[in-house]
């Protein structure tokens, strides 16, 4: 069996995978299933994705944000910011698929 990497941009794969109603951008970097999402914490900088079956946070950018509010029936848990969080780190302008399991 022969593996291939293709490169693609995520507006290129969000184009491809757009019958997939179940998938959503958040952020420049990170495309992710909706339904694998099992929490939403937010504060005054922004929203943070719980992402089932993972310990990795993932940042909604500001430029999402409206549009996961419309798509998204999660309540979001409001934070004051003072606890610690991890965040993954991303420098890629490729997708970052997670939760797809």
């Amino acid at each position: 069996m022969q593996q291939t990497m293709l490169r693609q941009t995520i507006k290129n794969l969000t184009e491809q995978l757009i019958d997939f109603s179940f998938l959503i951008q958040v952020h420049q970097s990170y495309l992710v299933n909706k339904m694998q999402v099992n929490q939403v914490n937010g504060n005054k900088n922004g929203l943070d994705l719980h992402i089932r079956n993972t310990s990795r946070v993932i940042p909604v950018s500001r430029s999402f944000v409206h549009y996961f509010h419309e798509v998204s029936p999660l309540p979001i848990r409001v934070s004051d910011g003072r606890e610690g969080r991890k965040r993954s780190s991303c420098r890629s302008s490729l997708a970052k698929p997670i939760g797809f399991g």
